[in-house]
């Protein structure tokens, strides 16, 4: 079958010019039409005001030079006189403000797709196309169709989710249809058809009565609304006189057990309140070979370097495997997690291999517990 050529006449709208140029750009795709044929073979289809308007371009130009004219150099011509400010200004609002609503997908491409190429440059990358198109669809394709790359396969994309969505409706269309025929036997107590009950030896509607528990009053029987008690009790502990969101047993039931907090009532400790301190004793050893002042504290549970000192040993920081919760003697807490290893103490000639949890203390470099006091039998003399 010979494909007719589109003509176009009168006074074309932007939208009908940019049509025509993409059905005569098909034909000269399947007929491998050059670029002379394309201008003569466009220049014949042209009818009344715009075949004036041709020859009023031809007259204008050097003689020859219509002849040698590319077919792009063509349509810039043709959109000069066709596409006034005004109309791209309404295209370009039209483009922006365009959406799917009750179009189907192929409707909305081709809306959309139109509007794009009268002016290329209301968009001018592939990614840019991509989320313009995906803005004037439903949230429920969005996600779906921002990820395509290109804008025909965010085209293909919102197709897919077009046909899922259908699908979907049909499905529980269907559903709705089944149950409906059904007669729907057990949805509640206003409808449907009652059963009999071995438990109460009753016909019911939905559940049973008895395995009811009315949320008021806390007895079976009988639903929250159907409750005739002016008392409110609680469904946590079953007493009067609150609501289980008021319960305090219920919240100290649900306290977590949280393990006690290592003392550390010294680490704000001064060398001169040490000294009146009855079980602390302090002094100054060699630590890796430098000078420090210690406290030996039986009031606290774990062994602490200062962040300071810590930093001069330039030791390594490891994790515990458990972080702690620090108590301050002035009832602040801290957590602590890292901790500094082979810490050598020198004492008596014996060398002391430690590992130290680091913190901030004032007057000492180290405060030593009880996990070193109790495994080396130390005892703290006050009066010695």
């Amino acid at each position: 079958m010979e494909y007719e050529p589109p003509s176009i006449s009168g006074s074309p709208t932007p939208v009908e010019i940019m049509d025509w140029i993409s059905e005569m750009e098909m034909m000269f795709e399947s007929h491998d039409c050059g670029n002379k044929q394309r201008i003569v073979l466009a220049v014949k289809l042209l009818k009344s005001v715009l075949l004036s308007w041709w020859k009023l371009v031809v007259d204008t130009m050097p003689k020859g030079e219509a002849s040698k004219m590319s077919w792009e150099a063509f349509l810039v011509q043709l959109k000069m006189q066709y596409y006034s400010e005004h109309d791209l200004l309404e295209i370009k609002n039209e483009f922006q403000n365009l959406k799917k609503v009750r179009m189907s997908i192929i409707e909305y491409a081709v809306s959309f797709t139109e509007k794009m190429k009268v002016d290329p440059y209301l968009v001018l990358t592939e990614l840019s196309k991509v989320n313009e198109f995906a803005n004037g669809l439903p949230t429920k394709f969005g996600l779906m169709v921002k990820q395509a790359t290109t804008l025909k396969l965010a085209i293909l994309a919102s197709k897919i989710a077009e046909t899922q969505i259908r699908e979907k409706g049909l499905e529980r269309a269907d559903v709705e249809k089944k149950i409906s025929k059904s007669g729907s036997k057990v949805f509640g107590r206003g409808g449907g058809e009652a059963r009999w009950c071995e438990k109460c030896k009753k016909k019911q509607y939905g559940k049973c009565s008895e395995e009811v528990t009315c949320y008021k009053c806390v007895k079976t029987g009988h639903y929250t609304n159907e409750c005739t008690s002016s008392k409110r009790v609680c469904n946590g502990c079953n007493e009067e006189g609150h609501i289980a969101n008021d319960c305090s047993k219920k919240k100290e039931a649900a306290r977590p057990n949280i393990p006690s907090r290592p003392k550390a009532r010294a680490f704000q400790m001064t060398l001169e309140a040490a000294r009146d301190e009855a079980d602390v004793a302090s002094g100054t050893l060699l630590v890796n070979g430098l000078p420090t002042n210690i406290l030996f504290d039986s009031g606290a549970n774990y062994s602490f370097i200062s962040h300071k000192f810590g930093g001069r040993l330039a030791f390594p920081v490891d994790k515990l495997n458990n972080a702690l919760i620090v108590e301050f003697s002035s009832d602040k807490f801290i957590p602590v997690s890292d901790c500094i290893k082979n810490i050598i103490i020198g004492l008596n000639e014996n060398k002391f291999h430690e590992e130290l949890l680091p913190i901030e203390l004032n007057s000492f470099n180290i405060l030593l517990g009880m996990d070193w006091l109790s495994p080396n039998d130390t005892e703290i003399l006050c009066k010695k």
